[in-house]
C-alpha cells in the first residue's frame, strides 16, 4: 500500500489495500492536511472490511506530522490515524517532485 504526494500539484494518490486512490489536498501546511477530493476505485475484494476502515480514517485526517522517515495522519484532536514510512524511491531523479510514503499501520 502506498500514498504518494505530488508536490508540484497538491494530489496525491495510492492504494487502500483494495481499491486505487487519489485526489486534491487542500489547506496543507507544516501541521495541517486536509483532502479537498477524494476519489476511489470500485473493485469487488474479497476483504473489504480494512479498506473502509482505511479510506474512514483517511477521510478523518485534518492534521500530519512528518519526521524523517514517518508520516503520520491524525483527526482534529490530534488522535493519531495512519502510520506511513518514508520510501526508499522518494529521492529517485525519476520522481523528485514527489513524497511517496508505504503504509504501515491503522491505529485506533
Amino acid at each position: 500500500m502506498e500514498f504518494v504526494r505530488r508536490n508540484y500539484l497538491n494530489s496525491f494518490s495510492g492504494n487502500n489495500g483494495c481499491n486505487q486512490i487519489m485526489g486534491n489536498l487542500k489547506g496543507l501546511t507544516n501541521t495541517d492536511l486536509q483532502f479537498a477530493t477524494i476519489n476511489e476505485t470500485r473493485m469487488a475484494c474479497k476483504e473489504m472490511k480494512f479498506s473502509s476502515t482505511f479510506m474512514t480514517f483517511f477521510r478523518e485526517t485534518n492534521q500530519h506530522k512528518i519526521t524523517k522517515l514517518n508520516l503520520t495522519l491524525m483527526d482534529s484532536n490530534g488522535k493519531v490515524l495512519l502510520l506511513f514510512k518514508k520510501n526508499r524511491l522518494t529521492n529517485l531523479q525519476s520522481r523528485p517532485n514527489n513524497d511517496i510514503w508505504d503504509f504501515m499501520s491503522v491505529l485506533n
